[in-house]
């Protein structure tokens, strides 16, 4: 029981490490270990005195997607971004939220048949767009 429990300490830290690292290199460990959500908090010291604030929560969905990202401010609620994916798991719209629960900006992400990213929109919270990107690829 012990040698589990340590067991899973341990893996927690270095998923921790990982992403505190390379959010990238976390993404590709959650995907494996199956990681359901993570909640970061940060421990300050000042003068002796101790503070434990929650800096983010993080959801994810069964394939390893982040669906929801929690972000606070001195321990206090801040943003919300959610995440929504088609069936190749491709990310296909980031809708950012402020702590009143509007919507600040929108991004949307088209794909060709290949998986390749073909067109990527920015919206603010209107509905406006505020830039876009197309790629065109070069294939051997």
């Amino acid at each position: 029981m012990h040698n589990n429990f340590r067991s899973v300490r341990v893996i927690l830290a270095v998923l921790i490490i990982s992403f505190a690292l390379n959010g990238e290199a976390f993404s590709q460990i959650q995907k494996t270990a199956k990681i359901k959500s993570v909640t970061i908090t940060e421990e300050t010291h000042d003068k002796g005195n101790k503070k434990t604030m929650k800096d983010s929560e993080k959801k994810y969905d069964i394939n390893g997607n982040l669906l929801d990202e929690l972000n606070y401010k001195n321990g206090e609620f801040d943003s919300h971004t959610s995440y929504e994916y088609d069936s190749n798991n491709n990310k296909i719209k980031e809708t950012e939220f402020d702590k009143a629960g509007n919507i600040t900006k929108v991004t949307t992400t088209k794909y060709d048949e290949n998986g390749l990213k073909t067109e990527k929109c920015v919206y603010d919270g209107k509905g406006t767009i505020k830039s876009k990107k197309s790629y065109k690829y070069t294939m051997f």
